[in-house]
């Protein structure tokens, strides 16, 4: 029942019902990749940060209703970018 605004009351029913199971599987899969990077940051603030940030697009995706027009893509960006600059640095010292 997606009630009176005519949206699932989080996102992954609402992702489950728009895009089905396939779209489910790679709405899962980023966030499981996402997770798998941020554990392999050295710097602890660095985690800390992107961390937060993807428990906060987990957990309020479980209460809005609107996947769409939440703010998954400044967050997305935000941590993508932090996990870039903590690779290259990682390389780097690698390299070195």
């Amino acid at each position: 029942y997606l009630g009176q605004y005519g949206a699932a009351h989080n996102d992954w029913f609402s992702i489950a019902g728009e895009l089905g199971l396939v779209g489910l599987i790679f709405f899962a899969a980023f966030h499981l990749s996402l997770y798998s990077r941020i554990r392999r940051i050295d710097h602890i603030w660095s985690k800390m940060f992107c961390l937060m940030l993807w428990l906060f697009m987990l957990f309020v995706g479980l209460t809005e209703d609107d996947y769409v027009t939440k703010f998954y893509a400044l967050d997305a960006g935000l941590i993508i970018a932090v996990l870039r600059v903590e690779e290259t640095k990682r390389a780097a010292e690698y390299h070195a």
